[in-house]
């Protein structure tokens, strides 16, 4: 990703917090947004993610980390003021994945690939007509095409700004980027662009699978 074009999209396991906060050690604001939150785990994580989003930002913009400032919107999305730069953030447990992108409004999502039990009731709900006749057909495989296809309707609808129920609008309007040979993940990324764009997929601290305790 040079600075000023492409997107930038990368996914980490946040229960390897203690490499990730000694690298971005957490900013105050990350500190005070958690305070909130009972869990301990789930606390913890919530830091550890705004640290790998610190880091990624920093990476796009060919800064420290310590360098860069993240605010929030009234809706809780993530803000880089004055950087030119739109970023998004998704936790899944003790997965995390970031975004950021220099064309346009980016979105992004990740899945653990599981066994739905409403799996075809969200499907069919949610999924474009192409993506349902899809899933129909995959057999064994129905949860990692169920998991590749809600990660790219959830990163769509972040990078427009519209909720699931205008999801497959949302596609057709963004362009969508899967990372592929991540076999246990859904991982996608979206970018509100008419034109292609170069994507770099990073996976820092991603241990690997089965990932217990998710």
């Amino acid at each position: 990703m040079s600075r000023g074009t492409g997107l930038l999209a990368e996914v980490a396991d946040l229960d390897a917090w203690e490499d990730l906060l000694e690298e971005v050690p957490p900013s105050p604001e990350a500190v005070a947004r958690s305070q909130g939150i009972r869990d301990e785990v789930t606390r913890r994580r919530a830091v550890a993610s705004h640290s790998m989003l610190r880091r990624l930002i920093a990476g796009a913009l060919d800064v420290e980390p310590s360098e860069v400032t993240v605010t929030h919107d009234d809706d809780g999305r993530p803000l880089v003021p004055g950087a030119g730069l739109w970023v998004s953030l998704s936790r899944r447990g003790r997965l995390c994945a970031g975004s950021a992108a220099w064309d346009g409004p980016c979105g992004v999502d990740v899945e653990l690939v599981e066994q739905w039990h409403d799996l075809d009731d969200v499907a069919s709900e949610y999924f474009p007509n192409h993506a349902l006749d899809e899933l129909r057909r995959a057999g064994s495989a129905a949860p990692w095409v169920f998991a590749s296809w809600w990660t790219r309707i959830e990163a769509a609808a972040k990078a427009v700004g519209v909720g699931l129920e205008s999801a497959a609008g949302a596609l057709e309007c963004t362009l969508q980027y899967e990372l592929d040979g991540t076999a246990a993940l859904g991982f996608a990324a979206s970018v509100a662009s008419t034109s292609l764009v170069d994507v770099e997929w990073r996976t820092n601290h991603l241990m690997p699978p089965p990932w217990s305790g998710i």
